[in-house]
């Protein structure tokens, strides 16, 4: 997307939720910093204990982002592996579902593990 495009697509929504700012492509730049100051403040805490218990190692939606892969996370799901890839990942479901069909009281957690893989 051009910068341009960008830009032009910002103005239009702001002009549709009655936004005003003078900063239109960087407009929220700021918030989420502000926002962890502000939990910050309130409950007293020091930096390096919220960066340490509740913020990620690493910047996952940054690191996915740069990879090129969709924000939303779900177009991976969409795929389904061909199944000899699937046979090379996972070679013991095969044998295992067998062994759980013949089972007299199979549970219902086990079958749908199974399946899942």
């Amino acid at each position: 997307m051009t910068y341009r495009a960008h830009c032009d697509a910002t103005v239009v929504a702001f002009s549709a939720l009655g936004l005003h700012s003078k900063a239109k492509m960087h407009a929220a730049r700021g918030s989420g910093s502000r926002m962890a100051e502000r939990i910050r403040r309130l409950g007293r805490w020091n930096a390096g204990a919220m960066e340490r218990d509740y913020l990620p190692a690493l910047p996952r939606d940054a690191m996915h982002s740069l990879a090129g892969l969709a924000p939303d996370r779900r177009s991976r799901a969409a795929l389904v592996p061909p199944n000899n890839l699937q046979r090379e990942v996972f070679p013991y479901v095969k044998t295992y579902l067998a062994a759980y069909v013949k089972q007299s009281a199979p549970h219902v957690s086990t079958g749908a593990f199974l399946n899942l893989l």
